[in-house]
């Protein structure tokens, strides 16, 4: 960090998404401030320099004080390398955001500095990736993160005093009640857009209220998908070390992704009857041929009628014949 410039990059376990990010700010750190709210890290990383014999920087004060109840961690700034970040970024990101490098070459301080959702750093992607390898014994697959970048532009800010005050995000009172306004409004099912975007959605609604069979095949085989975030998730964390229940996993999450994948082709052809250009939109990107190459690999390893089925007891069945004689995985 130097001359105002600030650099971030944030990563949800739970996820396979990395944003990163270089912005302005100011000797009282509004802009960080306000990103870390939104983000609510669990643990915060930032460089030793950054606390050293007793003293902290005024970045770090100010973020131990906003966030009092959030585990703040210090690395080494040897760990700090934009070179690093790079190389992790081309290693990393998958193809059709591979375009993510051209708007970060130039940003030293996002590439050196970094904060993470589930782990959140103030420090560089490299130092956070080499966080998480360390902390969580695992490495992510080449090719498999969603890497985007996202600067201070078309964000708005507020102070986090009045913030707080208003009970925008958190109750004043209670943090865990939903009592505030994003409690209020958190009952959506899918992200946040522009108008256009909005208009679309509200015309795919009015498409559904008027065409109740789409609405309730729709609706049926939806609610049949496991929560895909978190396979995608499982899948690329590729652990260090091996072991039963390692093993265990790994067959579970082919059955998952088995089931997963079979759900494709149905939801497909359910989308065919939709008029809406978001509906099309939708049929169109699950036309892909790499579904159908994915579950052909998979069929290699897993007896086709291996099923994903609900109950622990039912699911230790699955796994135990899952795989087919004389493989491994």
């Amino acid at each position: 960090m130097a001359k105002g410039e600030i650099g971030m990059a944030c990563i949800d376990l739970k996820g396979a998404e990395l944003i990163i990010s270089q912005f302005s700010d100011g000797p009282t750190y509004v802009k960080i401030l306000c990103k870390l709210q939104i983000i609510q890290p669990v643990e915060i990383i930032m460089p030793n320099t950054s606390y050293e014999n007793g003293k902290m920087t005024q970045l770090f004060q100010v973020i131990s004080e906003q966030f009092p109840y959030v585990t703040l961690t210090t690395v080494q700034r040897k760990y700090f390398n934009e070179s690093k970040g790079l190389q992790y970024i081309r290693q990393l990101c998958v193809p059709e955001f591979n375009t993510v490098e051209m708007d970060v070459q130039s940003k030293y301080y996002c590439l050196a500095t970094a904060a993470v959702s589930y782990l959140c750093c103030v420090a560089t992607t490299a130092a956070l990736l080499k966080y998480v390898e360390f902390i969580q014994n695992v490495v992510f697959a080449p090719a498999s993160l969603k890497i985007t970048y996202k600067g201070g532009e078309k964000t708005a800010l507020i102070d986090m005093t009045a913030a707080r005050h208003l009970e925008l995000v958190h109750n004043l009172r209670n943090p865990k009640s939903k009592q505030s306004l994003y409690g209020v409004l958190n009952y959506t099912k899918t992200a946040g857009g522009d108008l256009q975007t909005i208009q679309t959605r509200f015309d795919c609604v009015e498409e559904l209220v008027e065409k109740e069979e789409l609405f309730l095949n729709l609706q049926a085989i939806i609610s049949k998908f496991l929560d895909v975030d978190h396979l995608i998730s499982s899948t690329v964390q590729i652990p260090k070390k091996e072991g039963i229940k390692v093993f265990e996993r790994k067959i579970a999450e082919i059955i998952f992704l088995k089931h997963t994948i079979e759900l494709v082709q149905i939801l497909q052809n359910a989308l065919a009857d939709g008029q809406n250009s978001l509906f099309k939109a939708y049929y169109q990107s699950l036309d892909d041929s790499r579904f159908a190459n994915l579950l052909e690999q998979i069929k290699t390893v897993i007896h086709e009628e291996s099923r994903y089925q609900k109950g622990a007891l039912n699911m230790r069945t699955q796994k135990l014949f899952a795989v087919k004689v004389d493989l491994s995985i």
